[in-house]
Parts: structure tokens; C-alpha cells; sequence
């Protein structure tokens, strides 16, 4: 009793409730007794258990709980209506009185009634038609029935509204009150139990119309016990049901996501999690919910950057770099916060940077390269590793003749500049290599690469540890083969990479899409000039032929003694960083060939890349003044976000002169630090 007289306290918050609202204000105590004078309502009694009795029920079944009502004239006719709320349902009665020689006599037979049990109704409305008010209730069995407010013993506004709000908490109340016997079930692990409320539950409302909420509160609840109950796969498909129907209405679920982000957490697929956790956050509207996901996001991509390594490579074959997570349509991107990357994973010195797509490089699976570069990367990569091969097997000779990359689709201009070494510095080994692209056909786009390098081989042919390209290339295996077993003197192979040997057209429409996406939510937002523009038909390729020393003028001094002392870990460092003062001799620049020799030095020395980097940056520094040092210290500072502005570039003159660097030396300096 004490929330419906909260209910018309709020109802009637101005001003008490009055005659011209109800005539009739009755209430009843615990045990349905009517309290005060019902006066000549009380005959009304009689007749309404007799019409009730007509449809099959009882009065008495009925725990009464107020009566409203009121008295209209119109003409010689009077009406009388009663609204009587109980506990199961709301019963409506209208008699109908004429006025003959001064008394109205009324006939039993124009009584009309009406009842409706709270259970079958699944929700009720007020609606204005016509400049008239009705009360609309919608039925679990889909249909519908409109009331005028007469029939409610009400004419006013404030009266209907009243009626309206006490049907909807009935209602409400069968319905808390289900849903709380479900929670009860469930947090009792009475999980049979629950699955049997729970089909109670769809008997009683529509839990198949996404417009109302209680297929939210069946399938999220349903989905629960199934998994509690071991049933992962009927879990995942009824909330999937439930996320699908929703969204087709363009509907925001972030508490079915964060749902599914527990039990595919529970499943083992963090990566999955992690991508539908971030959906939740970026959806809820309550910023005590919004906390409550963001700490068990954070959860969970920590665990997600210790267990990096455990996802399938197809899973995470593209990365994302951001400064927070966010939730992602691409099933083979994931996203890695620039300072908290996962352990073990590498990236091209100076990389990553933030909002950069990374691919992950097909044989080294913790390596990750700007997806922009990749196919280039990879081709020099493989050319490096074959000329290496053939040193180690006895080259005298290596030439190489890069020739031009087919394809059929336009690309962007390209004229990039590339100077370097694709190998160990010996005799004859420098390459000039220039991209270039005479028009906007692939058919004219080639890397030129003229190279010839020329060894003094001295030990009998060997396998080179760290090689990643021949336990897949079943030709440099039979190589191999001919040199230890044989004595070949002269080998020609070719080496070719395509686009779409890793990365396949629609995968690249996919990421410019999912990158509109993405950068909309960081800091900086889409530029059309973070789309990227690859051609998935163009091929790098080259031929490059081997002349080999006879083996028989070779000696036999491979074989390490077993008693031979091993280097100590200081000891290799040394050793790093001697290599890497040897690359810099000639222009003070590491390049890419320098580099892919270096990161083998690295994993046959056994340091940690953050030693080898911090080893590199020294040495460096040994080739420059103090004042040069001085000057990439303000450099660094600048770039440290990844990116430089016209106004940096300003400053950075200023302290050029600030510390007396010419323009030729600041030039050197950028060239190797803004590359």
C-alpha cells in the first residue's frame, strides 16, 4: 500500500487529489477489507460478482487493494465507472443509469465490465488521439486494446495519468518479481531451476521484440546459466541472437558485450575480450559504469601483453599502435598501447609510432613491420639472407640485377631514394638502388638494384645459423645440398615477392575502413592521407648469379672445440657494438641491409634489444662533437611523438645556431635521425 500512495503522491505533487479527478478514493487494508463509507457503492458489489461470475471468475479471488471512481451526467443519463486495482489485476466496471420522473432506474444489462490480468499484459501506454486521452495496453500475445477514460471513472488528465502509472507498476511488480527469483536461482547455482523461471518468464512476455526490454533481461540472464552450466556453445549463440537482432534495430548493447567479453575471457580468447570490453566502454552512457569496464579493460589487456605470443599468428598479423584501446570490426587487428607493449615484440629501430598499422613478418613472428614497407622490407630482407647463404657456402662472386615489378592496377608516383649495402662490406659491396615510377602504371614502376660483390672464402662451406627464408624455399635447400655434398660452381636463382602473397586486396580496403573508424576516436582524427594506397598485383624481383670457390682449395676449420670458452655477456656487447662502428665507417648510417645483418648479430650474441639500442644510440654518438650531441639531444626531444611541424623545424634551426652547426652537419643529422 505505501508505493501506491507514493505513486499518487508524485501524480498529484501540486495539488491533492480532487472531485474532478475521482469521486470515489478508496482503500483497502492487508486482509482486501474496502476502509470507510463505500455508501451507495456498495450495491455495485453484487452485481460485478455476478458479471464476473459470467466470465469464469470470482471477486473473492481477487486481493483488492483501491478503488477509484466517479459519477457522470449527460442529460437524463447517468454513468457510473469503478476502477478496482488488485493484486493480480485492474477490473473496470461502467453502469449506465436513465432518468425517469425525477429517479434514475438502471438495467443490469448495460453494465459493462472489464478486467486485466497484469500477467498477460506486457506494457501500457498513454496516448492522445483525436485531442482525446486513452490508455493503450499492449498484450504478450501481440495484441492491443485502446480504453477511453470514462471507462476508468476519470475525466481529467491528471486522473488517467494516475491510472496509467499504477497499471505500469503491476505490471512492473509481476515482472521484478520474476526476475528476481531468476537472480536468486542463479547466484544460488539452482541453474535448472532458473532455466525453468526463465521459460516461465517467455511465456508471460514478448522476449522475441527487440522494442522492448525484456528479451535483453532473457537472453543475457539465459546465456548465464548456460555457461555456468557448462553449455559454452548455447551461451555464446543466445547472446549472439540477442546482439544480432538488436543492432539490426541500431540498438547499443555494452552490457551484452560485457558479457561476452567475461566468458570469452574465461574461454581463453583475450584478444576477443579485450576487442568486446572496449566496445562496452566506448557505448555505456553512465560514467559509474564506464569505471567499472575501463579498470577490467585494463585487466585484461595486461594479461592480453603477457600472453601475446599464445594468439594464432592469422590473429595477430596486423597490429594497431594507439595510446588506448579501442574496439575494433577487424578480426586480425589488435590493438597495442605505444607504453605497454607486449613482451617480446620488435619493431624496426626508431618504430613504433602512434596510429601506424603494423604487419607481422611471415617467418619472424615476433617482428612487426610498417605495413607501408612491408613488401619492400621483406624483399631486401630475402635478398640479404640468399647472399649471406651463398657466402657462408663459398662465394666468390654475387651479382645481383633487380628487374621490374608487373602489375596491372595505378599507383601513387613514387621517387625514393635508396643508398645502402644488401650484405657484409667487402670487396665491391655497395648498391645504389632507386625506386622510381615514370608514370602512374605499375607497368613502369621497377627497383633498379645493380650490385656486385666478390668474396675471398677461406672455410669449407657451412649453414649459417638464423636463417628464416630456407626451411621454406625448397630451391635454396637443394642448393644447399649441391655445395655440402657437392661441388657446384655456378648457381643463378631469382627471388620474388608480391603483394598479395601476405596482404590481399580486400584486406587493404578492409584497413582503410576500419582506419576511418579508429582514427576518428584518437587524437589527430581521418586524414585522407593515412589511407593506404598498395597495389596487391605488383612483385619485387631480381636474379642473382653465384659463381662458388672449388672446395677442394677450402680448408676444414669450422668445427668449434668443445672446450673452446664462451664469450660472456659483456664480452658480446663489445663485440655488438664493435659491428656497429664498423657500419657506420663509411657514411655514419645504418641502412636497411646494415640493419637486417644486425638483428642477426643481436640474437647470435644473445642481448636484449633494449641493450642493443641503447649500444647503437652510443655509438653513434662517437662519429659527432659536442655540440653535434648537444643538438640531437633538442632533436629527440622534438620527435619524440613521432612527428615534426613546421614550427619545430624552425626551432631546430635556431638551436643549429644556438650550438654553431652548419648546415651541412644539421642536414648529416636528419638524414639519420628524421629518416
Amino acid at each position: 500500500m505505501e508505493i501506491l500512495l507514493k505513486i499518487i503522491k508524485e501524480q498529484f505533487l501540486d495539488n491533492p487529489i480532487s472531485t474532478s479527478d475521482f469521486q470515489y478514493v478508496y482503500t483497502c487494508d492487508d486482509s482486501g477489507s474496502i476502509q470507510g463509507d463505500i455508501g451507495d457503492v456498495n450495491g455495485v458489489f453484487g452485481d460485478m460478482y455476478e458479471l464476473l461470475k459470467d466470465e469464469g471468475l470470482s471477486l473473492k479471488n481477487f486481493n483488492t487493494l483501491l478503488i477509484l471512481g466517479g459519477i457522470e451526467i449527460e442529460g437524463n443519463e447517468k454513468f457510473r465507472s469503478l476502477s478496482i486495482f488488485t493484486y493480480e489485476g485492474l477490473i473496470t466496471f461502467r453502469r449506465k443509469s436513465v432518468k425517469s420522473s425525477g429517479t434514475f432506474y438502471y438495467d443490469s444489462d448495460d453494465d459493462l465490465i472489464g478486467y486485466f490480468l497484469y500477467e498477460d499484459i506486457k506494457d501500457v501506454k498513454l496516448i492522445k488521439e483525436n485531442g482525446f486521452f486513452r490508455i493503450r495496453i499492449y498484450y504478450s500475445n501481440s495484441e492491443t486494446a485502446t480504453i477511453i477514460l470514462k471507462r476508468f471513472g476519470t475525466l481529467s488528465e491528471r486522473g488517467i495519468r494516475l491510472v496509467t502509472s499504477l497499471i505500469e507498476y503491476f505490471v512492473k511488480n509481476l515482472q521484478n518479481k520474476m526476475e528476481s527469483s531468476i537472480y536468486r536461482c542463479i547466484e544460488n547455482e539452482e541453474f535448472s531451476k532458473a532455466l525453468s523461471y526463465l521459460e516461465d518468464y517467455a511465456s508471460l512476455y514478448d522476449v522475441e521484440d527487440v522494442e522492448f526490454e525484456h528479451i535483453d533481461f532473457y537472453c543475457k540472464n539465459k546465456a548465464m546459466v548456460f555457461y555456468s552450466m557448462g553449455k559454452k556453445k548455447e551461451a555464446h549463440m543466445e547472446l549472439d541472437k540477442l546482439i544480432k537482432l538488436k543492432e539490426e534495430k541500431k540498438y547499443k548493447l555494452p552490457d551484452a558485450y560485457e558479457l561476452k567479453a567475461y566468458m570469452l575471457k574465461e574461454d581463453g580468447n583475450l584478444l576477443k575480450a579485450v576487442n568486446n570490453i572496449a566496445y562496452s566502454i566506448e557505448n555505456y552512457y553512465d560514467n559509474e559504469d564506464k569505471c567499472r569496464v575501463i579498470h577490467e579493460k585494463d585487466e585484461l589487456y595486461t594479461t592480453l601483453s603477457n600472453h601475446f605470443f599464445n594468439i594464432r599468428y592469422e590473429d595477430r598479423k596486423l597490429v594497431f599502435i594507439t595510446d588506448d584501446i579501442y574496439h575494433t570490426t577487424m578480426d586480425n587487428l589488435v590493438m597495442i598501447k605505444k607504453n605497454e607493449l607486449p613482451k617480446g615484440i620488435s619493431f624496426p629501430i626508431g618504430h613504433p609510432h602512434l596510429n601506424k598499422i603494423y604487419t607481422c613478418h611471415p617467418l619472424k613472428k615476433d617482428s612487426y613491420i610498417p605495413l607501408d614497407d612491408f613488401q619492400k622490407e621483406l624483399f631486401i630482407d630475402k635478398v640479404n639472407e640468399f647472399t649471406y647463404l651463398a657466402q657462408c657456402l663459398g662465394a666468390t662472386k654475387v651479382s645481383i640485377d633487380a628487374s621490374e615489378g608487373k602489375g596491372i592496377d595505378s599507383v601513387e608516383c613514387l621517387n625514393s631514394k635508396i643508398n645502402g649495402d644488401l650484405d657484409f662490406k667487402t670487396v665491391s659491396a655497395n648498391v645504389d638502388a632507386e625506386l622510381e615510377s615514370k608514370s602512374k602504371s605499375v607497368e613502369d614502376a621497377f627497383l633498379q638494384i645493380r650490385k656486385i660483390q666478390t668474396f675471398k672464402p677461406t672455410q669449407t662451406p657451412y649453414i649459417p645459423k638464423g636463417c628464416l627464408w630456407l626451411d621454406t624455399n625448397i630451391g635454396w635447400q637443394r642448393l644447399v645440398d649441391q655445395r655440402l655434398s657437392g661441388n657446384i660452381l655456378t648457381h643463378q636463382e631469382i627471388i620474388s615477392i608480391s603483394s598479395n602473397s601476405f596482404v590481399s586486396e580486400q584486406e587493404v580496403k578492409n584497413i582503410n575502413a576500419e582506419l576511418k573508424i579508429l582514427l576518428s576516436k584518437v587524437k589527430g582524427g581521418y586524414s585522407k592521407k593515412t589511407e593506404y594506397e598498395m597495389n596487391t598485383k605488383e612483385r619485387y624481383e631480381c636474379k642473382i648469379s653465384v659463381e662458388f670457390e672449388d672446395k677442394n682449395l677450402l680448408s676444414d676449420n669450422t668445427v668449434i672445440s668443445k672446450n673452446l670458452e664462451l664469450p660472456t655477456a659483456n664480452e658480446n656487447l663489445e663485440k655488438y657494438k664493435e659491428d656497429i662502428l664498423f657500419m657506420l665507417e663509411d657514411d655514419s648510417i645504418i641502412d636497411e641491409s646494415e640493419r637486417a645483418i644486425l638483428d642477426r648479430k643481436i640474437k647470435k650474441y644473445g642481448i636484449s634489444l633494449e641493450d642493443a639500442k641503447r649500444i647503437e644510440e652510443e655509438a653513434m654518438l662517437c662519429n659527432f662533437t659536442q655540440e653535434e650531441v648537444a643538438y640531437i639531444n633538442e632533436l629527440k626531444d622534438v620527435i619524440e611523438d613521432g612527428e615534426i611541424t613546421e614550427i619545430e623545424l624552425k626551432m631546430l634551426d635556431r638551436y643549429a645556431k644556438k650550438f654553431n652547426i652548419s648546415t651541412e652537419s644539421q642536414e648529416k643529422i636528419h638524414s639519420i635521425y628524421l629518416k
